[in-house]
């Protein structure tokens, strides 16, 4: 029994230094640079503070629903299922196709969620070790918001916003896949 524990753990340590799966990682965030300007994320956050200040109640109180998540232990599939939960739960159910909503907003994070969603598939799309859980439990949590707690949850995107940011970084990114590489 022991025997078979060990050779697994070589097994996933040999699998998770395949210098085959640190390029593909790598071709995902090279992907990711290409197509996400730095630009139109800060435009995005930009806009959904306009759009939170207009929805926000002057009593009410901010409760972060995001869970709390380390960015550098996150990869493309964690950020791809966490903005596919922020359009089903939070943007569908704010914004109703009747309804005008912000429509460079809305655009933009099309545009967004397009772009990670086809970079996710140049390399591994499986979720991190680190967010699994959390991104699951994050999804049964925004499934039961309410208005209200839908405002605060749309607040929360502009850390979502800056997640990707980091992770697009050009000098974090570049230096991430060089120490990647080299190990």
């Amino acid at each position: 029994m022991r025997l078979r524990i060990l050779t697994l753990l070589v097994f996933t340590a040999l699998l998770r230094s395949c210098p085959g799966d640190k390029k593909a990682k790598c071709a995902q965030v090279d992907c990711l640079m290409r197509y996400i300007s730095l630009p139109m994320i800060k435009d995005m956050s930009k806009t959904l503070k306009t759009i939170n200040k207009s929805l926000q109640s002057e009593n009410r109180r901010h409760v972060r629903y995001l869970p709390k998540l380390y960015i550098k232990k996150m990869n493309i599939a964690d950020i791809s299922k966490i903005l596919e939960i922020y359009e089903d739960y939070i943007f569908r159910k704010l914004w109703t196709s009747d309804t005008d909503g912000p429509r460079r907003f809305i655009h933009s994070f099309r545009t967004l969620k397009d772009n990670v969603e086809s970079c996710k598939h140049r390399g591994p799309a499986t979720f991190s070790n680190h967010a699994r859980k959390k991104i699951k439990e994050m999804e049964q949590d925004y499934q039961k918001l309410e208005t209200e707690e839908i405002l605060n949850a749309l607040r929360d995107f502009e850390m979502v916003l800056h997640w990707i940011s980091v992770y697009i970084d050009k000098k974090l990114s570049h230096r991430k896949c060089q120490m990647s590489s080299s190990n």
